[in-house]
């Protein structure tokens, strides 16, 4: 009896190490389409725009932690954020106004 639970527990971490292995090379990278850009363009458009021209932060030049912070700053006078645009607007100014980013 005392070697069936080093034997279980043995076998059991040997089927979640193959099922992990599965499902991880499974799975493709996550990555958004030129499509989901656009509309996420047009989002971050609706919500800055409705306070700001849009030169007040196509000229800027942040990270996507910069931006975060604008963002809070931004929905601490009263903008509506939801939780899934904030990543994903963090995301979309940094790609397109950030440091890196091409005029």
């Amino acid at each position: 009896m005392r070697w069936l639970a080093p034997a279980c527990a043995s076998a059991l971490l040997a089927m979640g190490c193959s099922a992990h292995s599965q499902t991880a090379a499974s799975t493709p990278p996550a990555s958004a389409p030129a499509a989901d850009d656009a509309a996420i363009a047009a989002r971050v458009s609706d919500t800055c725009d409705a306070c700001h021209e849009a030169t007040t932060y196509t000229v800027k030049h942040l990270t996507a932690a910069q931006w975060g912070e604008v963002i809070d700053q931004m929905v601490a006078k009263g903008a509506s954020v939801s939780d899934s645009d904030y990543s994903l607007f963090t995301a979309y100014l940094a790609k397109h106004y950030g440091p890196e980013a091409r005029p």
